[in-house]
């Protein structure tokens, strides 16, 4: 629900702006760069839901399984033996948070009084600053913090302190209703592999709520189970915690139902755990309207991240404040978490493009071409390569359908002509093994033909600009239909015949190849290649870490 951050001043955070997705939202920096703060920030903007707001029952589960929920950032200050102001000098909102909705509103510090400062543990709050006799109130939804705190290991806790009660252990009457227990059961096994039973909640005071259970594994349960495996079960109850909400409020028009924070995702995990549990966080997430803010300083998650285009937000410490990492990309990110410096240097890859023949080569420069006045489609020449290679469309198939040449050509594609392109249930099939298919529904050639013929005695299709200042066009197809006829008799194959009709002449067929182009009958067959080629690019241009603004921009492609 939250767009976009203005900091004023917050600590280190100053003339700064923070933007966010309504998904998954990644932030990465070296330590001290506020990135807990900014979590706390996020919460602070929001007041917890009610009675009022919705079934009281609900509320009272998620809160009760779930250890912080709605959090405020004087928490952060809890252990602070002094006032620690966070702007220093600086006077009214400290900082201005955009809602989805562009509504604004701004938090300025709230000081104790003067007789409360005499106490301990003297904090400050964050409030809203509004003008003397109006009445404004935060927005409302529940978030689900997860610190660091939910990292403990149960294993390491003194039974002393447990005997002593100097650590309260309480159980949890409240649980989730069976239905959401067993969708937590089913994730949890699908990740770890490790069946639950007898499942139940406690809250270690002050520390974290977690899972106790037994395994239909010997020797396994929620004791002996690892870290990592307890983090998993954790962040797992939350996001079924948040569909849980989601599945019971009768209103569901908003961009946002949901916030989940989580400080350190991949702490205590395996890099394809990250993996694995970020695939369920992002559909969740989309499924559920939950906002994900989590940080992270694996670069195997932001690499993922990249590539499933979660919003990456890289804060780099340029003492004494902060900046954002313009543009951020793997390879930057990598230098500034390992204190790595960069050698640019123009890219030496290629994508290398595979094409039937010399036709399927024009049209598809063509085409490329049709975008020429997008600054960012120009660039494209210098990372294409269409190979100057004849090959029928069947050995391009047998080629791209080997396992061994596609793992070691992440590069490389190949652009069938339009006669081959599946039904669309198989299309996909042939995407994955990066074939697609030039826009028509047969050869280049017999597709311009064909579209000239459509045409033939259509007067206002021929007296367009683009065709009569070229000169009597329709006269010239006339001649070319001529051609046809005349080779048709000296009994040549179809596709023959075409190409001797469009090498004879060029001209026609390249002015013909434009007006195709043009014709906003044929949007739907372009932008449908467009994609397949704005996906086959992406994913090559982020696994060579080109800096892909430089390539592709989202409307490039409408």
């Amino acid at each position: 629900m939250i767009k976009k951050i203005h900091f004023n001043q917050y600590r280190k955070l100053k003339d700064l702006d923070i933007k966010f997705t309504q998904n998954v939202n990644i932030i990465s920096g070296t330590n001290g760069t506020c990135k807990t703060s900014i979590l706390h920030l996020c919460s602070n903007a929001f007041k917890a839901p009610n009675s009022n707001d919705i079934a009281t029952e609900v509320i009272s589960i998620i809160n009760a399984i779930n250890m912080t929920t709605n959090p405020k950032i004087e928490t952060l200050t809890k252990g602070d033996k002094k006032y620690n102001d966070p702007a220093p000098k600086t006077k009214g909102a400290l900082l201005d948070i955009v809602y989805f909705d562009n509504i604004k509103q701004e938090f300025r510090r709230h000081n104790p009084s003067r007789m409360n400062s005499l106490r301990k543990n003297n904090r400050f709050r964050l409030i809203l600053k509004y003008p003397k006799g109006q009445n404004m109130s935060l927005k409302t939804i529940p978030v689900i913090y997860l610190g660091l705190s939910r990292l403990f290991p149960f294993g390491e806790i003194d039974d002393k302190k447990i005997n002593d009660k100097s650590i309260k252990i309480k159980k949890i009457t409240k649980q989730l209703p069976d239905k959401y227990q067993k969708e937590l059961y089913e994730l949890y096994k699908d990740l770890t592999g490790i069946s639950v039973t007898q499942f139940k909640n406690i809250k270690i005071e002050n520390i974290k709520s977690r899972a106790e259970f037994d395994t239909t594994t010997e020797g396994i349960d929620s004791n002996t189970i690892s870290a990592g495996e307890d983090n998993i079960m954790i962040i797992l109850t939350a996001l079924v915690s948040l569909k849980y909400y989601y599945n019971n409020i009768p209103n569901k028009d908003d961009e946002v139902i949901s916030m989940l924070l989580i400080d350190e995702l991949d702490a205590t995990l395996h890099p394809e755990m990250q993996a694995n549990l970020f695939n369920i966080i992002l559909e969740y997430s989309k499924k559920y309207k939950i906002q994900v803010i989590f940080t992270s300083h694996s670069l195997n998650l932001i690499k993922y991240g990249f590539q499933y285009k979660a919003n990456i937000i890289y804060i780099q410490d340029t003492s004494p404040h902060l900046t954002l990492m313009e543009n951020p990309t793997l390879e930057k990110i990598d230098a500034y978490l390992n204190k790595k410096i960069i050698n640019y240097k123009k890219p030496t890859n290629h994508i290398l493009i595979y094409t039937e023949d010399n036709e399927a080569r024009f049209f598809f420069n063509k085409i490329i071409e049709h975008k020429k006045t997008d600054k960012y489609f120009k660039n494209l020449n210098s990372v294409l390569h269409i190979l100057n290679i004849n090959c029928g469309s069947k050995e391009l198939l047998n080629l791209f359908n080997d396992k061994i040449f596609l793992e070691n050509s992440k590069g490389v594609y190949c652009i069938l002509d339009g006669d081959q392109q599946p039904n669309n249930k198989d299309i996909n099939n042939f995407f994955s093994k990066h074939i697609l298919f030039l826009p028509g529904e047969d050869s280049p050639e017999k597709v311009l033909y064909n579209y000239a013929l459509n045409n033939e005695n259509n007067p206002e299709f021929w007296a367009q600009k683009n065709i009569a200042r070229h000169g009597n066009m329709q006269a010239e197809f006339s001649k070319i239909k001529n051609q046809f006829t005349k080779l048709k008799k000296e009994n040549k194959k179809d596709r023959e015949i075409y190409k001797e009709l469009f090498n004879n002449n060029n001209d026609f067929f390249d002015i013909m190849c434009n007006i195709w182009l043009d014709d906003d009958n044929n949007n739907e067959k372009l932008k449908f290649f467009y994609v397949g080629l704005k996906n086959m690019l992406y994913k090559t241009l982020t696994y060579y870490q080109f800096k892909i603004d430089d390539y592709i921009k989202e409307d490039s492609f409408k």
